[in-house]
């Protein structure tokens, strides 16, 4: 079962106990192809990062074979897969990474700009 939220989920995520994680998260929202390769990695990389990631935002799979997430790409004006977009606490956006597979430290890097 897929337990990845989707980009219609806009209600926000109950806060954790300790202080730091109850901090306002941004959003990282992921657009991606599901069946192609490059989207596939990227999928694997930011799986990879685990906690690193997820202590700092919220993942949201953005997907072209989900009808309800297509009017994402259209408001982005998402063109190339796949695509990092970063979004701030208050869901604007701070950061647009280029299309392609972005490494785990430049992720970070992009991740500080919060």
């Amino acid at each position: 079962q897929d337990q990845t939220a989707s980009v219609a989920d806009t209600k926000p995520a109950e806060p954790k106990t300790d202080s730091v994680a109850a901090a306002p998260k941004g959003t990282l929202l992921f657009f991606m192809n599901p069946n192609g390769a490059p989207c596939q990695m990227q999928d694997r990389i930011l799986a990879g990062m685990g906690s690193d990631l997820t202590d700092k935002v919220n993942l949201v799979y953005v997907k072209t074979d989900v009808f309800i997430d297509r009017m994402a790409f259209q408001n982005y004006g998402i063109r190339a897969l796949p695509t990092i977009v970063l979004l701030d606490a208050d869901k604007q956006e701070a950061m647009r990474f280029p299309p392609g597979i972005q490494q785990p430290a430049t992720i970070l890097q992009g991740l500080e700009k919060l």
